[in-house]
C-alpha cells in the first residue's frame, strides 16, 4: 500500500472520536498488506474529548512494515476527566507489524489538563523493529480555560510518550540513525532543504523482551525505561540522551555503552556494566533530596576512558551547598587517568558553582557550594549585591535555571551586569553636564557681549549638543556613554550702572549606556530658569549665574540571559539647583588681540526620587532617593582677537586653555532592594582629580545680529567632553 495523498479524519463534535487510516480484520477473516505500507502523505486527526489515532491496526492486520516520509499530525483537547489520548501509530492486540522506518516527522500533541500523547503504541508483541531517521515528538501542552484572568493555565497532568512498548515480550531493537535522502519516483530528494531534526521527543518504554537502543545520531530527550530484559542502550559520538534511564536489574540486565552525551535528570540507573569511551560524556543531575538524583549503580564494571567526562548539576534553584553524596557505585571502577572525572576539569560546568568530585574505593562522591564574591573577581560593589541577586533569583525560576546553566566567565559577568542596577552616577552625570551646558549658554552670551562691546537689548538662541565618555580606574565603577541636545533662549539689556542683566530658559535631552549591557538606557529631560548678571570691579570682570530646574529620569534594563528575556523599566522625577561665578581680567594689546585670564567656580546640587522598577517581577528593582553634589573649578587664559569692517566688528576669533579641577567629585551612593528583598548600598568610583579644557570658538556680527560657535573639550583622569553650541543674537 502507497498511500501518497493527504488523509484526514476530524470529530467534529465533543466525544467523537477520530481515526484517518483503520486497518483490521473482521470475525475470522484477516487484512493482509501485501509489501507493507509506505505513508507519503499527510496524515492528520483531530478529536476534542475524545481520542484522534492516525494510523490504527488492529486485530487480524497483517502489515509487514510501515514506512513513513511524510508528516503524521494527530491533536486532542482533553480538558476533563478521563483524559483522552492522541495516537499516531497505534498497533492493538493480534495485530501483525513487523517494523517501522520513519524519515519523516510524527507529532502527537494534547491540548489541555488531562490529555495524554503516545506517538507509537504497540500492543500486538509482533513490532521487533523501529528505525528513525526523522522526528518523532509526543508534547503536552497547557491550555487557559481564562485568559482574562492573568494567572497561567494548569498543569498538564498526562503522560507524553514517544514510544510505548511496556507490554511488549518481544526483542526490540530501535535505532536512530543520521538524515537520509529520500528519492522519489523521479530519483530526486523533493525536500533535501526540509527534513525535519533526528530527534525522539517523549518518553520511550520498552517491554520483558531483550531490547536493544542504538542511539547513532540526533537527540532523544524523555525517560527510558528497559523493563526486565537483557538490554543494551549504546550512544554514538555526536548523539545525545536526555532524561531518566531506568531498569528492573533484579530481573533482566542493562549494559551502556557511551560515546556522546548521556544527561541523567534524575532517579536511579541501574545496569550491569557501563563504560564511557574517549570523548563521552556523563552528565549527572543533583537534587535537593539526594535519594532524587541521578546515580549510576552497576554490578559489575564502570569504565571511564581517557578524554571521557563526568560532571554533576546543582539542583534548579541556585541552592547554597550540598555535602557529598554517592553518585556512581560499581562492582570496579575503572579511571583512567586521562579521563575528567576527579581531576577539577569539568567542561560545562555551572560556572556560579564550586564541584567536588572524588573516589572512594568503587564509588564517586560529589558535592557543590555556592562561589563566593571572591571567587568569582567580584569588585566591591558586585559583592554588596551578590546575597540580594541570588535571593531575588530564587524568587524565579527561569531566571535561576539560566543563570545556573551559565558555563564560562564572560557570559556570566555580563548576566550579572544585567541584574545589577545602574549603580553609576550616569544619570547625575548626564544631569550635571547638562546643566554646566545651560549654564555656558548663559556665560557664553555674557563673553559675546563683552568681546563686542554690546550694551542694547537683545534676544538669544543656542543650541546645545555634547557627549560624553566615563571609563572607571577600577571595576568597582561603571563605565558608561553618553550625549545630549537641546536649546537655550535667553533676553538682557543693561542697567542703570552699567551692568547686564538677563534671563535665560533652556531644555535639554540626555541618553547613556553603558557597553558591559549595551541594549539598556538611562535617559534624561531637563527644563531650567536662569538668571545672570555681568559686572565688573575695576579691571575685573565678574559673572554671575543662578538658577534651578526639573527633569524627568528613565531607565530601561535588559535582562537577557539564555533564553530568558525581561525589560525592568522605572521613570522619576529630578530636581536641581546651580550656581556659577566667574572672573576674568581682560587685557588688549596692540588693540586686535585680547588676553584674559580667568577663574571660576561651578557648583550643581541634584536631588533624585526614589524609583520602582515594573515589568521584570522578582527581579525588579527599587531605588531610595538620592542627593549627588558637584563642584569644579576652572582656571586658564583666553584669546580672543577682532578683525574690523568700517568700523564695525566682523570677525571674533578666541581660544581657551585651561585646567578643571575637581572639587567636590563623590561617586554618590544609593541604596536599592530587589521586589520584597533587603535594601543594599552600592557606592560609585569618585571621578578623579580633574585635567585640561580647551574651548575653541568665533563670532561673526553685522552690528544688528551675531552669530557664535563654540566647542569646548574637557580631558579629565576619568572623563571626556565634547560639547558643540551654535547661537544667533538679535538686537532690538
Amino acid at each position: 500500500m502507497d498511500g501518497r495523498g493527504g488523509i484526514s479524519a476530524t470529530g467534529v463534535y465533543n466525544n467523537i472520536a477520530a481515526t484517518a487510516i483503520r486497518m483490521e480484520g473482521s470475525g475470522a477473516h484477516n487484512v493482509s498488506v501485501t509489501g507493507g505500507a509506505a505513508l507519503d502523505g499527510v496524515i492528520t486527526a483531530v478529536a476534542v474529548e475524545a481520542d484522534a489515532t492516525g494510523l490504527y491496526v488492529g486485530a487480524n492486520a497483517i502489515v509487514p512494515s510501515i514506512l513513513t516520509r511524510h508528516n503524521i499530525a494527530v491533536s486532542t483537547l482533553s480538558d476533563t476527566t478521563p483524559g483522552h489520548t492522541a495516537y499516531g501509530l497505534f498497533f492493538d492486540t493480534n495485530a501483525q507489524v513487523g517494523s517501522i522506518n520513519n524519515i519523516g516527522a510524527i507529532l502527537v500533541q494534547d491540548f489541555g489538563q488531562y490529555g495524554n500523547a503516545t506517538a507509537i503504541l504497540d500492543r500486538s508483541s509482533s513490532l521487533v523493529s523501529i528505525t528513525n531517521s526523522g522526528s518523532i515528538r509526543a508534547v503536552l501542552n497547557a491550555t487557559d480555560p481564562d485568559p482574562t484572568d492573568n494567572l497561567p493555565g494548569p498543569t498538564p497532568l498526562g503522560t507524553a510518550n514517544a514510544i510505548d512498548l511496556h507490554t511488549s515480550s518481544a526483542n526490540v531493537t530501535l535505532t536512530q540513525n543520521p538524515s537520509a535522502p529520500f528519492n522519489d519516483d523521479d530519483g530526486v530528494d523533493q525536500n533535501a532543504a526540509s527534513h525535519p531534526a533526528v530527534e525522539i521527543i517523549g518518553n520511550v518504554l520498552f517491554g520483558s523482551g531483550n531490547d536493544t537502543f542504538n542511539l547513532n545520531a540526533g537527540a532523544v530527550t524523555g525517560n527510558v525505561s528497559f523493563g526486565t530484559g537483557t538490554d543494551a542502550f549504546n550512544i554514538a559520538s555526536g548523539a545525545t540522551y536526555t532524561g531518566m534511564l531506568t531498569h528492573n536489574d533484579l530481573v533482566g540486565a542493562l549494559t551502556i555503552v557511551n560515546s556522546g552525551t548521556m544527561n541523567l535528570t534524575g532517579g536511579a540507573t541501574t545496569a550491569d556494566n557501563a563504560t564511557f569511551n574517549t570523548g563521552s560524556l556523563l552528565s549527572l543531575q543533583l537534587a535537593d533530596i539526594p535519594a532524587n538524583s541521578a546515580t549510576l549503580t552497576a554490578t559489575g564494571t564502570v569504565t571511564f576512558a581517557a578524554n571521557s567526562t563526568l560532571r554533576v548539576i546543582a539542583p534548579p534553584g541556585l541552592p547554597q551547598s550540598a555535602p557529598n553524596q554517592v553518585i556512581v557505585s560499581a562492582g570496579a571502577l575503572n579511571i583512567d587517568p586521562g579521563a575528567h572525572v576527579t581531576d577539577g576539569n569539568i567542561a560545562g560546568a555551572s560556572y556560579i558553582y564550586n564541584f567536588s568530585v572524588n573516589q572512594v574505593a568503587n564509588t564517586l562522591t560529589a558535592s557543590y557550594t555556592l562561589k563566593t564574591p571572591a571567587q568569582l573577581g567580584f569588585s566591591a560593589n558586585q559583592g554588596a549585591a551578590f546575597d540580594p541577586i541570588i535571593t531575588a533569583l530564587r524568587n524565579d525560576s527561569t531566571a535561576a535555571a539560566a543563570v545556573s546553566a551559565i558555563t564560562d566567565a564572560t557570559t556570566f559577568n555580563t548576566a550579572y551586569a544585567e541584574l545589577m542596577p545602574s549603580y553609576s552616577s550616569a544619570s547625575a552625570e548626564l544631569a550635571t553636564t547638562a546643566i554646566a551646558q545651560e549654564q555656558g549658554a548663559t556665560s557664553n552670551r555674557l563673553a559675546a557681549t563683552r568681546l563686542n562691546n554690546l550694551n542694547e537689548v537683545s534676544a538669544w538662541a543656542q543650541e546645545i549638543g555634547y557627549v560624553i565618555d566615563r571609563t572607571p580606574p577600577d571595576p568597582n565603577g561603571e563605565e558608561y556613554r553618553g550625549h545630549g541636545f537641546g536649546f537655550a533662549l535667553g533676553i538682557d539689556g543693561p542697567l542703570n550702572n552699567g551692568a547686564l542683566f538677563g534671563l535665560s530658559a533652556s531644555f535639554i535631552s540626555s541618553d547613556a549606556e553603558q557597553p558591559i549591557r549595551p541594549d539598556g538606557t538611562v535617559s534624561s529631560s531637563f527644563g531650567q530658569l536662569n538668571a545672570y548678571l555681568g559686572s565688573a570691579w575695576g579691571p575685573i570682570d565678574l559673572d554671575f549665574v543662578a538658577g534651578a530646574g526639573l527633569g524627568k529620569m528613565r531607565e530601561r534594563r535588559f535582562v537577557e540571559i539564555g533564553t530568558f528575556k525581561e525589560i525592568a523599566e522605572a521613570n522619576w522625577w529630578a530636581y536641581e539647583g546651580h550656581g556659577m561665578i566667574r572672573a576674568s581680567a581682560p587685557v588688549t594689546m596692540g588693540g586686535w588681540l585680547t588676553i584674559a585670564p580667568q577663574a571660576a567656580l561651578t557648583y550643581v546640587a541634584l536631588s533624585e526620587q526614589g524609583y520602582d522598577e515594573k515589568n521584570a517581577g522578582a527581579l525588579d528593582i527599587s531605588a531610595d532617593s538620592a542627593v549627588t553634589q558637584r563642584l569644579w573649578g576652572d582656571a586658564g587664559v583666553e584669546f580672543s582677537s577682532r578683525v574690523f569692517h568700517s568700523g564695525q566688528t566682523v570677525v571674533a576669533p578666541r581660544i581657551f586653555l585651561g585646567y578643571r579641577a575637581n572639587l567636590i567629585t563623590d561617586g554618590g551612593d544609593r541604596t536599592f532592594h530587589f521586589n520584597g528583598g533587603s535594601n543594599f548600598t552600592l557606592t560609585d568610583d569618585a571621578y578623579g582629580s580633574g585635567g585640561p579644557i580647551v574651548g575653541v570658538g568665533v563670532d561673526a556680527t553685522n552690528g544688528y545680529s551675531t552669530l557664535s560657535i563654540g566647542y569646548e573639550g574637557e580631558f579629565t583622569n576619568q572623563i571626556d567632553r565634547h560639547s558643540l553650541n551654535i547661537a544667533l543674537r538679535y538686537r532690538f
